[in-house]
């Protein structure tokens, strides 16, 4: 199975948990495949009626915007900043390779979920360390790269700062979203084990269907 389809897919995953339940504007900075993916797994779980994408080579969020708009009952369009894309939005998704703030937290409307997929710092510092709830897919994991990294290292973040690893709240070890008016902040760098148990759920799921192609490796 395609690791880098899974981990894009478990961004609705997240979103589902932590979003509001009525979220119907995302904004998604990075036109990339994950920043695409996040859009389809989005809808998956949210009656979405707006996207809003900024890519630093606009040409590509043009692009973007047009490919995806093809797709039943996606309304997408290419702006020019990164305000724009976040201004209004209820759910944002930074999926880029920058390392400076892209987000500011002034920008955040009430009950914002945000979610940072990339591997270094895509949000302004203020964001995870004022948030209602700050959720990681894994702390330690966390502590070694990804969003949180410069924040954990001066001290300005440690563990206790975190609210819950989404797989606990997933397992209903903790709760999500609790109100419409949380603004909600996860980073999610990608776990490997998560990968291959969403594999083998989806292999056990499927190897007993008579709709399935089975061959045989050697």
């Amino acid at each position: 199975m395609d690791g880098t389809y899974i981990t894009a897919m478990r961004t609705g995953a997240a979103a589902k948990y932590l979003a509001k339940k009525d979220a119907k504007t995302l904004g998604v900075i990075g036109a990339g495949l994950q920043g695409r993916m996040s859009i389809m797994a989005i809808k998956e779980v949210f009656d979405i009626e707006k996207v809003k994408v900024m890519d630093i080579r606009k040409e590509i969020a043009q692009k973007y915007a047009e490919e995806m708009n093809e797709e039943p009952g996606l309304k997408v369009q290419a702006v020019k900043t990164n305000m724009e894309v976040v201004e209004g939005s209820d759910i944002v998704v930074t999926v880029t390779t920058a390392d400076k703030p892209l987000v500011k937290k002034e920008w955040l409307k009430e009950g914002a979920l945000v979610i940072s997929v990339g591997s270094y710092q895509e949000l302004d510092a203020l964001i995870p360390i004022t948030t209602d709830k700050l959720v990681v897919d894994s702390w330690v994991q966390n502590t070694h790269r990804g969003e949180l990294i410069k924040l954990i290292k001066s001290g300005k973040i440690n563990k206790k700062d975190i609210y819950a690893e989404l797989g606990e709240i997933v397992a209903g070890k903790k709760v999500g979203r609790e109100n419409n008016g949380e603004m909600i902040c996860t980073c999610l760098i990608g776990v490997a084990s998560l990968d291959m148990g969403i594999a083998r759920f989806v292999y056990n799921e499927l190897k007993s269907r008579d709709d399935t192609i089975k061959f045989e490796l050697i």
